[in-house]
């Protein structure tokens, strides 16, 4: 199961939930990997919809799953998407092409 970006769009509840769910629609031993943003920053760019460790670690065990591994990691985003957020943080890091990196978190896991 590939999960790009959609974890860190939900309330604390509607997380608890998603993870349930797909833990339902797979068998045991099931893959899980998961792309949200992190609560980390790089270049003092905070990730507009920040998502701690403990969070992940918390809501996937108690939903059914094993972490195997969770790693920092980051995301070359468009600015133009996101100009305002983006210009409130004049160190942050970007490439020549005017896209920033915004930190995520690289998850993956086990259904048990």
């Amino acid at each position: 199961m590939l999960d790009s970006a959609l974890y860190h769009c939900l309330t604390d509840e509607q997380r608890a939930q998603y993870i349930a769910t797909v833990h339902h629609a797979t068998k045991p031993g099931a893959l899980l990997s998961t792309l949200c943003f992190s609560d980390q920053t790089i270049g003092g760019l905070p990730a507009p919809l920040p998502v701690s460790e403990r969070n992940i670690r918390d809501t996937l065990s108690a939903g059914g799953w094993a972490i195997t591994d969770l790693s920092p990691g980051e995301l070359t985003a468009v600015t133009a998407s996101a100009r305002e957020f983006v210009t409130q943080y004049p160190d942050a890091v970007s490439d020549d092409k005017g896209r920033v990196l915004m930190p995520i978190w690289i998850v993956q896991a086990q259904r048990v």
